[in-house]
């Protein structure tokens, strides 16, 4: 027999998503967002306040473009990062650089370091022995597909910990100089990484499951190149849609 559906319709679909939102209103993640949110409006107010509405303009806001000048010579700022249609950024990468995101219950219990997760073999600890390049020197796993689905989710928790964090940093600098800095330096990690993995990932086969994992941390590591060029463009743009990007980006996972 077949599998049964789990909804039958798009209301059913959309009711139980509304229900599981409502769910996670109040985990640290939302409340770190709604408190970044918070933020930006008071600062938005205290501008307005200071400058009296009548006379407010765009440049007496915070911005993420005006402190760069000021704070850093141009000569001393690293290269911009290209754009995702930059010949610069090659082929191979932006044509994989795409991550279906499961919706399973192990993925769920993955992205949020579940207890009933801690006496199996997709722990932290045990996770963390598969996240790097392949060759792995470890057991093959009872189930593989089980096992990168909660790699990814835990990949997925460890980078939204991880931009939260520099969520947090951009307000302190107002995205400034000090702040792009950091994006290009990310930027420069990440696409060293992948093009060491690229290289090395022609000498692994696809069929087995260190190229399988070996690929899918390619295509990882894509996204996350993919996603730095983004969060510099938009870091030009100013904090507010610097904040919705990244509200974009994390908020439904």
């Amino acid at each position: 027999m077949g599998r049964r559906a789990k909804y039958f319709t798009q209301d059913e679909r959309k009711s139980a998503e509304q229900a599981w939102k409502r769910e996670t209103a109040f985990t640290p993640h939302s409340q770190m967002l709604r408190k970044a949110q918070n933020k930006r409006a008071y600062e938005t107010r205290k501008c307005l306040s200071s400058a009296g509405t009548s006379s407010v303009t765009v440049a007496s806001l915070p911005s993420a473009s005006t402190p760069h000048s000021p704070l850093l010579p141009s000569s001393v700022l690293p290269l911009l990062p290209p754009s995702p249609s930059s010949p610069a950024l090659p082929i191979q990468l932006t044509s994989i650089a795409v991550i279906s995101i499961p919706n399973s219950y192990l993925f769920r219990q993955a992205l949020e370091s579940s207890d009933a997760l801690k006496t199996t073999g997709y722990s932290d600890s045990e996770l963390t022995k598969w996240i790097g390049p392949p060759p792995h020197a470890l057991p093959p796993p009872k189930n593989s597909d089980h096992l990168m689905n909660a790699l990814l989710r835990y990949r997925v928790r460890l980078q939204r910990e991880h931009e939260a964090d520099r969520l947090l940093r951009f307000y302190e600098t107002k995205g400034g100089a000090a702040f792009a800095i950091e994006l290009h330096e990310e930027f420069r990690h990440r696409f060293a990484r992948w093009e060491e993995l690229w290289d090395a990932l022609g000498h692994i086969s696809r069929l087995d499951l260190d190229g399988r994992m070996g690929w899918e941390l390619l295509r990882w590591e894509a996204v996350q190149v993919v996603n730095l060029v983004a969060d510099f463009t938009t870091l030009d743009e100013g904090m507010d849609p610097f904040l919705t990007l990244y509200v974009t980006r994390w908020l439904d996972l």
